[in-house]
């Protein structure tokens, strides 16, 4: 604003009846700033990073609006010009430090001179990002009140600062962001209790409510409710039922993801996101029902539809335990979408790579710059993945991927062919063996397979086996062209001379008639040795196991021995057990014991086992003998029955099993005989007899009572 002290006189005053705002003394006259128009437009500081380390105020007293430049509302109450110079392909305009009626304020930018001014793009919420800028042109900015009776005692900080690149380093003009996402502006005086802001002092969000206002939460708070991110949030609902939003230009089909934290304030509480054209249909997204006790994070995608050139997202309450005022506490929402080049830029291509695989967002076209070393072919110059063949020449090529409002560029370098990677096996000897030279085969005729040991090269250098250790030998393909893969390690050890693992464990004691035995060999045994052991043990030298029955009773050393093998580092070792084969007793073959069945004929009869049991034994000594029902409990020791003396319990006669042990062995050695008892029932006489009569006749003249029959 530009003051300018004048002294008139009264007859001036009478003559052209002109309102200057003066009375007949000296008077000051308001004049418009100096920035009013195009022509005065005032330079802005571009700030070199995210940060507005240098801003300018604005101010608006006695300003008018401009002839000049297109606007994006009806409305212009009065405007301010200002410029600056690029010096990045994309920078950000925003407005902050408010003072002042807050009122709708919109910014625009143009390119071209003030005789020629052409819109690039505007704002309506504080902040303008500008993207597809020139390095070193010069662009206008006009501030402007959308409404038709401002009031021009406003001030605000209006700043210029310079976006990051990507992490991949593509440009920052094809992405798309959210605008104070997390509603750490404005940067409010702290209080426990909410602030009430209006919207159009706030950057890039805009409420419905219908006065304009949002509220603010600050940590702490009187309601102990943290910020899910930063130390401030927002409650959807201010003072009415409302929703809160930002619009996104969006030309052509582009997937967002969206992210946004939602909480309730006095129980559960309801929010739905939606999207859409401004000024039409939005439709539900999502619908998120969070309690009051935690935050929830809610993420997703929205594919713009063809043909929506402004996209909407807005978050609107849907209900609130605590009513229209209250609830639905929302933090750290973002809206982000890509339509540049994803692939990591400069994209580097390794030796002997012949495609390059890119990748970009949105819709757009691949094309080569005519300055690249040579022709490339593009698989699909129309896809987000493409590939590049057809390299040539070493060097670095430039691509673009043009979507319909924005150019990314990424530099390719092709470092030509190489050779495939070195086989490397590392090498192992045992001290003293006899080593071999070194010699990996090459991929090609006239490449190299170079050796580096402490940096010292070497041609198919010979290990040295006297000294236990290793030693890193580092190997590299050098193709014909000089190309080169990297250094691979070769570790060749030595090691020393290993005591085998001889370790085995046999049971004390077994019975011959325990059939076989098997060695339980220790932890990390070493294998490949020899079991052996006296000429009475059958065993098997192999595995180690023993044939019990087919060996001689007594107790042996069963020895496990493994000879020197220098070739796998083992030394000469044995273990040796002491064991013992009992012999199980021989038994001779039992006559069966048969009885005639008493008078009751009931095929039951007392047997005395004794000369069974004799002669099993064949004049034997020194045995234990029970008697048992079946061979299953012989062989368990179990259900014994009384002897000598024994009455069959199944009619006619059964089986019986006799278990015979050792006196004073502890391993119990056993045999079991079977004996056969029948029991044979009496003959019977059939009852009554015929009497058997005849007559003497044979010497009838005798009479004599003496006849055959």
């Amino acid at each position: 604003m530009g003051r300018i002290k004048f002294t008139f006189y009264a007859l001036l005053f009478l003559v052209f009846g002109c309102n200057f705002g003066y009375a007949l003394s000296d008077n000051e006259m308001l004049l418009p700033p100096a920035n009013d128009d195009c022509a005065g437009a005032t330079p802005l500081t571009v700030n070199p990073t995210e940060i507005c380390a240098s801003g300018t105020t604005a101010t608006f007293a006695q300003a008018t609006a401009s002839a000049l430049g297109a606007t994006c509302t009806a409305q212009n109450g009065a405007d301010v010009w200002y410029e600056f110079t690029a010096t990045s392909t994309a920078h950000t305009i925003a407005l902050s430090n408010f003072s002042g009626t807050p009122q709708p304020i919109v910014i625009v930018l143009y390119e071209g001179d003030c005789t020629g001014l052409t819109m690039l793009s505007c704002s309506q919420n504080n902040v303008l990002n500008a993207s597809g800028l020139n390095i070193g042109d010069t662009y206008k900015v006009k501030i402007y009140f959308n409404t038709t009776s401002p009031s021009l005692t406003n001030t605000f900080l209006v700043c210029v600062t310079t976006p990051p690149p990507p992490s991949n380093n593509n440009q920052t003009e094809c992405l798309i962001t959210t605008v104070n996402y997390d509603f750490e502006l404005p940067n409010l005086t702290w209080s426990t209790y909410p602030t009430f802001v209006n919207h159009n002092v706030v950057q890039g969000w805009r409420t419905t409510a219908s006065d304009q206002t949002m509220e603010f939460w600050q940590e702490p708070n009187y309601e102990n409710v943290p910020a899910y991110s930063g130390d401030q949030f927002i409650e959807l609902n201010a003072n009415v039922v409302s929703g809160v939003y930002q619009d996104y230009d969006t030309p052509q089909p582009t997937v967002f993801t969206y992210g946004f934290a939602h909480r309730g304030r006095q129980g559960t509480d309801t929010c739905q996101l939606l999207a859409g054209p401004p000024g039409g249909t939005l439709t539900v997204v999502a619908t998120v029902s969070t309690g009051n006790t935690a935050w929830s994070y809610n993420t997703g995608t929205y594919t713009v539809p063809a043909g929506q050139t402004v996209t909407r997202f807005m978050l609107q309450s849907v209900s609130s335990v605590g009513g229209a005022s209250v609830g639905n506490f929302l933090d750290a929402i973002s809206f982000t979408a890509n339509n540049g080049i994803i692939s990591p830029n400069p994209f580097y291509m390794d030796c002997g790579e012949l495609v390059a695989s890119l990748e970009a967002a949105g819709t757009g076209t691949w094309s080569a710059h005519n300055s690249n070393p040579s022709t490339v072919t593009f698989s699909d110059p129309t896809s987000n993945n493409v590939d590049v063949s057809g390299f040539s020449v070493q060097g670095s090529y430039y691509f673009d991927w043009t979507t319909e409002y924005c150019t990314s560029t990424i530099e390719v370098s092709y470092t030509g062919p190489y050779p495939l990677d070195p086989v490397v096996t590392d090498i192992t000897y045992c001290q003293g063996q006899t080593a071999v030279p070194i010699d990996i085969p090459v991929d090609q005729p006239g490449y190299t397979m170079l050796y580096y040991l402490n940096g010292t090269p070497y041609s198919n250098p010979t290990p040295d086996t006297s000294v236990v250790g290793s030693v890193t030998y580092y190997v590299i393909q050098e193709s014909d062209a000089g190309c080169q893969t990297p250094a691979y390690p070769l570790v060749v050890t030595v090691n020393p001379g290993q005591d085998p693992v001889t370790d085995f464990t046999l049971p004390a004691a077994l019975c011959t008639s325990d059939g076989t035995v098997t060695p339980t060999t220790g932890t990390d045994f070493t294998t490949g040795g020899t079991f052996s052991a006296p000429v009475e043990v059958v065993i098997d030298p192999n595995t180690g196991e023993i044939d019990l029955f087919a060996s001689t009773p007594g107790t042996y050393d069963i020895t496990y021995s493994v000879e020197e093998d220098i070739a796998n580092c083992l030394v000469a070792g044995s273990s040796t057990v002491s064991f013992t084969i009992n012999a199980a007793p021989v038994l001779m073959p039992v006559t069966p014991l048969e009885l005639c069945d008493d008078a009751t004929n009931d095929g039951f009869a007392e047997f005395d086992l004794a000369p069974a049991i004799a002669e099993a034994l064949n004049n034997q000594t020194g045995y234990t003998v029970t008697i048992h029902l079946s061979q299953t409990d012989a062989e368990a020791n179990l259900n014994s029955q009384s002897q000598p003396l024994f009455t069959n319990i199944i009619a006619g006669g059964q089986p019986i099993y006799m278990r015979v042990v050792e006196d004073g062995t502890t391993t119990d050695c056993y045999t079991i005989e079977e004996i056969q008892l029948f029991v044979h029932p009496l003959p019977t006489i059939p009852s009554p007899i015929t009497n058997y009569v005849q007559c003497d006749q044979t010497d009838p003249d005798a009479n004599d009572g003496i006849e055959e029959f």
